[in-house]
């Protein structure tokens, strides 16, 4: 178990290294999305602005023209952002997992340390080892007794399925028997025959 939480610590460092990583190329993918729809809005504007005329965003005179601009730099950012936030929600779920993962571990890391100590406590106060033989013989005539009850509960709640069932089947049986009964006292009605108790 040490070695199963010590091997999900190095698993969190390396999603946490990835989830980095994805941040930075999130961050790079925003900033140049963000560039790129200003170059887009520039290259809109650019058709109608004119050397030596005002500029219609900002008012001051135009000294000169913005380059043309690839449409396609705009499409690739944004498939680049999108594509980055991909990645960074999959790096944060894998460190969740991971995370989860290590808690799990740490977690059965210490029962299995509070159950090593429980038991060097006891064996600590059994210095004899014929005493400590005794006990273990003792809890392993115990398990067995508890496996045997548990196997004897197991059939007792099989009877008495099938006794249920069984009990099903007589009652249609009678429910059936009264039918075919009632149905032939029925076609003798003209001879009067006696009420069915």
């Amino acid at each position: 178990h040490a070695a199963a939480s010590t091997a999900a610590e190095e698993r969190l460092a390396g999603a946490r290294q990835r989830q980095q990583a994805a941040a930075d190329q999130l961050d790079a993918a925003e900033l140049a999305h963000a560039e790129a729809q200003r170059g887009e809005l520039a290259g809109a504007l650019r058709p109608r602005l004119a050397l030596g005329q005002p500029c219609p965003v900002c008012a001051q005179q135009v000294h000169t023209l913005p380059e043309q601009l690839d449409a396609m730099a705009f499409r690739a950012a944004e498939k680049s952002l999108a594509e980055a936030r991909t990645g960074k929600a999959t790096a944060d779920s894998a460190a969740q997992h991971v995370e989860r993962e290590l808690a799990t571990a740490t977690a059965r890391l210490a029962d299995h340390d509070a159950r090593l100590a429980e038991t060097q406590a006891t064996v600590a106060g059994h210095r004899d080892r014929a005493a400590v033989a005794a006990q273990l013989e003792s809890a392993e005539e115990l398990r067995t007794t508890w496996r045997q009850a548990g196997a004897e509960v197991r059939r007792a709640r099989q009877a008495y399925q099938d006794a249920r069932r069984g009990e099903e089947r007589a009652r249609a049986a009678a429910r059936e028997a009264w039918t075919h009964l009632e149905t032939a006292r029925d076609a003798l009605a003209g001879y009067r025959p006696p009420m069915l108790d």
